[in-house]
């Protein structure tokens, strides 16, 4: 086993995406995305935010001045509530009243994430999916 002192995957240029909910520590979002990101070559991370209910109203937009924030995921319980976050709404957020993701630079926000784009990439005939960071 190598040891070191620093990582080769962060660095002062790197994105951050982060996953919020309430509680967190289930999810499993931040390694497969970075391990994703890593196998693309692209400079990102997904990060794991444990944001409590009574904070969320507080801290969701300040996150949001973050210049090297790329997007942010939900999970519960804050998929309802992330729906006022978004300046445009893809149809399906529009017909469910909720958001998965919100992302920049568009600020666009979608009901769905990867399931949604994974499946319409494979009827298309595209690649896999697309990342966060390439969209």
């Amino acid at each position: 086993m190598q040891t070191s002192d620093e990582v080769d995957y962060v660095s002062g240029r790197t994105r951050v995406f982060a996953i919020v909910g309430h509680p967190i520590a289930q999810v499993r979002s931040p390694e497969m995305f970075t391990a994703e990101f890593r196998r693309r070559g692209v400079d990102a991370i997904l990060v794991p935010l444990h944001v409590l209910p009574e904070d969320f109203a507080v801290v969701l937009p300040q996150l949001q001045r973050l210049q090297n924030l790329g997007g942010l995921v939900f999970t519960i319980p804050y998929k309802v509530q992330a729906y006022s976050l978004a300046q445009t709404l893809g149809g399906q957020a529009q017909a469910v009243g909720a958001i998965m993701r919100w992302q920049r630079p568009r600020m666009a926000a979608g009901a769905g994430t990867s399931s949604t784009g994974w499946d319409a990439s494979k009827r298309s005939g595209g690649d896999r999916y697309r990342s966060p960071a390439n969209a």
